[in-house]
This record gives structure tokens, C-alpha cells and sequence, in this order.
């Protein structure tokens, strides 16, 4: 091998190393490049991610405050409207456990104090603690009246439910006391008037039976029940004319027909239309009319009022005198009638202004009564806004002294 072959294959060698050490140095720079290119392109990726990411998350964040925010607002709303519920009110949540209750609950309960509270570890009183029971343990719409404290209440509980599965009940307790004593007193006040009205119809009924017997032939005895079968038809008449007069009276929607009166004449002529009456049992009725100012009154109401006092004084007097006043002290113009009567006692007096007490009931039914009288009083004095009360003796006599305000 000569010189020069051996120089041609060294310079093939050096050209291919060199040639091979190019490629090598290329395939780097490729790899290298294909590496920061992919880099680069997952860190851009990872930080749009991450800017979506917090975007989403500050999104997020502004929904639960403004979620919260009105979550506050709802419950401070709701704790307004429970407190502002004049009822007393309490809600239970899925395991019992009392959650919200109004100031008014407090009235059912033992004490006041601000603790924890659930269907069975609570200071309720009895009733109410066994309501509360039931309403849990049972998960339906209860009702039921319960007594508290001389208070009567109609308890209502309504289940609460979420996803048609039960997560609680409210109770409210409405106090129906008024509306239990108005309608014990309307079923008093139909039984004693169809017991006052069966009275006289009975003795009506009795004697006409006998009058229109076949074998029956007394004619003074036909006078007799004639007579009294007249005063039992008057004492009827009576009775259904205070009846719807006192209805009348006891109208929510009343309405009176007011006006400026001067009373001394209209209290002249009550008297002279009970003089006959008067005159027969001696009794004697003056007047002392002080106050001549006129009055913002129903003149014919007030007639009535007048008319019932001077018919009782009259009824309750074998003799002596009744006396009519009347006085202006401050802004009040007073009214009183005072009989030398039987009187009353203290405890008749607390009660003679209910419809149908008599203080003795032989006699009032003697005279022809219907004991609604001071009832009829009583209920136009309300009617006009004044007061009536009522002084007596036994064996004395009775003053029903009445307080109306005066207009200027």
C-alpha cells in the first residue's frame, strides 16, 4: 500500500467520524429542542389550567358569599317573621332537636332560660311536652286543644319535609281563650233563654189545656186563667223584646246614632210614663238634674237604659223614693239612680249584670221580669264607651251610678 491510499483512507475516516459526530451533535440539538418545545407547551397548559382553576375557584368563592350572604338575610328575615308571630311558635328539625322558637313559646314552658331543647329533654309543661312527642314521633298533621296556665290553645302540627323524607315539623299554638269563652257564654245565653222562654209557654200551654177540656165548666176559673194567661204572654212579649234588643246591643258592627242631647228632659219623661206604676206601690221618684250640658249620646238608647233602671227600682220597692241625679265632674257626666229597695249583696252585685241572673227568682218572675234588664244597661254604656257600676245593701237600697265622657 502506497503513501497516498493510505493519506485516501485516513481523510474517508476523518470525514465519516466528522460526518458521524454532525449526526450525533444534530440528533442532540433535536431531542433538546423536542424537549424544551414540549415543556414549554405543558407549562403553558398547566398555567391556563391553573389560571381556569382559580378563575373557577374565585367564581366559586363569590357564589358562597353571596350564598351566604343570602342565607343570612333569609334567616334573619325568618327570625323576624317568627318573632313578630303573636302565637307561640317552635320548629323541631330531623332528630328533634329544637332549632328556632319565638319569645311567645316562653309562656309554655317552665322557665326562660336560653338552653337546648328537643322532643323529649325540654322544660315544656306537661301538654305541650307530649304534643311536641307525639308531633315528632308520628310525622303527620296533629290538632289538638290543650289548656296551659288558664289558657286555652289549639296546637297544630305541621310536618316538614324535604326530598319527600321528613326533616321536622313546626308547632303553633293559637290561644283560642276569647273565642272558648264566647262560645260558653252564647251556649249559656241560649239555655237560659229557652229556659225563660219555656216558662211562661208551659203555664200558657197548662191552662189552655184545661180550658178546652170537654167536662170543664168554671167560669171564674177561666177568668182567672184568662188574666193569667195574658200576664204570661206579656211577660213572653217581654222577654223577646229584650232578647232582640240585647242582640241588637251585642252586634261586633253596632252602630249608634249619636248626637249632642240634653238628658233632663228625656229623664222627665221616663218618669212621668212610670208614675201610674209608681204611684201604686207608694214609691215616690224625684230628680236631682245638676248637669243641664248636653251629652254626646243615642237618645233612644239612652231612653231604654233609663226605662230599665226606674222599672227595676220600681220592681225591688215596696215603698220609699227613687232618686234620679245627675252631676258633671271634670269631663264626665255622671248618672245615678238610687232605690230604697231589698238591695243586693256583695256577691249579687258582681253579678247582676249577667244576662238572666235574678236575685231572687220567684220574685222576679212574679213581677214580670225577663233579667236581662241591667244586662240592657250594661251593654249600652259599652256600646257608648262609659262605665257602670253598681253600690248596694242589703235592705237598704241599690245606687247604679254610670260614667259617660263629655265632649267639649
Amino acid at each position: 500500500m502506497n503513501k497516498n491510499r493510505v493519506l485516501f483512507l485516513l481523510g474517508v475516516l476523518a470525514v465519516s467520524y466528522i460526518a458521524m459526530y454532525a449526526f450525533l451533535v444534530h440528533e442532540y440539538i433535536v431531542v433538546l429542542f423536542l424537549v424544551v418545545f414540549f415543556g414549554y407547551q405543558l407549562k403553558r397548559e398547566r398555567y391556563e389550567v391553573d389560571q381556569k382553576v382559580n378563575i373557577e375557584n374565585e367564581e366559586l368563592l363569590n357564589e358562597v358569599k353571596i350564598t351566604t350572604r343570602d342565607a343570612y338575610l333569609k334567616h334573619k328575615q325568618l327570625l323576624t317573621m317568627v318573632t313578630s308571630i303573636p302565637s307561640p311558635l317552635v320548629l323541631l328539625n330531623a332528630y328533634g332537636d329544637v332549632v328556632l322558637y319565638n319569645s311567645n313559646f316562653n309562656v309554655l314552658r317552665k322557665s326562660s332560660a336560653d338552653e337546648r331543647l328537643d322532643y323529649i329533654n325540654n322544660d315544656c309543661v306537661k301538654q305541650v311536652g307530649l304534643f311536641m312527642k307525639d308531633a315528632y314521633i308520628l310525622e303527620k298533621e296533629l290538632k289538638k286543644v290543650i289548656t296551659v296556665k288558664n289558657k286555652t290553645f289549639n296546637a297544630i302540627s305541621i310536618p316538614v319535609t324535604t326530598n319527600k323524607k321528613f326533616s321536622g315539623c313546626v308547632l303553633l299554638f293559637q290561644d283560642i281563650s276569647d273565642e272558648k269563652k264566647r262560645e260558653s257564654l252564647q251556649k249559656q245565653f241560649v239555655a237560659d233563654a229557652s229556659h225563660e222562654l219555656k216558662t211562661p209557654i208551659s203555664v200558657i200551654k197548662g191552662m189552655v189545656e184545661i180550658l178546652n177540656r170537654d167536662d170543664f165548666d168554671d167560669a171564674e176559673t177561666s177568668v182567672e186563667f184568662l188574666k193569667q194567661i195574658n200576664k204570661e204572654t206579656k211577660r213572653l212579649e217581654f222577654i223577646v223584646k229584650d232578647l232582640l234588643q240585647l242582640s241588637r246591643l251585642s252586634m261586633s258592627g253596632l252602630i249608634i246614632n249619636c248626637k249632642e242631647v240634653e238628658l233632663s228632659p228625656v229623664i222627665e219623661g221616663c218618669i212621668s210614663s212610670f208614675q201610674m206604676l209608681a204611684k201604686k206601690k207608694s214609691i215616690k221618684i224625684v230628680t236631682m238634674l245638676n248637669c243641664k250640658e248636653c251629652v254626646f249620646v243615642d237618645e233612644e238608647l239612652m231612653t231604654t237604659l233609663l226605662n230599665n233602671l226606674i222599672s227595676n227600682g220600681i220592681k225591688y220597692s215596696d215603698a220609699g223614693t227613687i232618686t234620679i241625679k245627675t252631676k258633671k265632674i271634670v269631663n264626665e257626666y255622671i248618672i245615678e239612680v238610687q232605690d230604697e229597695g231589698v238591695g243586693l249583696t256583695q256577691e249579687d252585685c258582681s253579678q247582676v249584670f249577667e244576662r238572666f241572673y235574678r236575685v231572687d227568682k220567684a220574685r222576679s218572675r212574679n213581677s214580670g221580669g225577663s233579667g236581662l234588664g241591667l244586662s240592657i244597661v250594661k251593654s249600652i254604656c259599652d256600646a257608648h264607651g262609659a262605665t257602670v257600676e253598681i253600690d248596694s245593701e242589703l235592705g237598704k237600697g241599690t245606687t247604679v251610678k254610670m260614667k259617660f265622657q263629655k265632649h267639649n
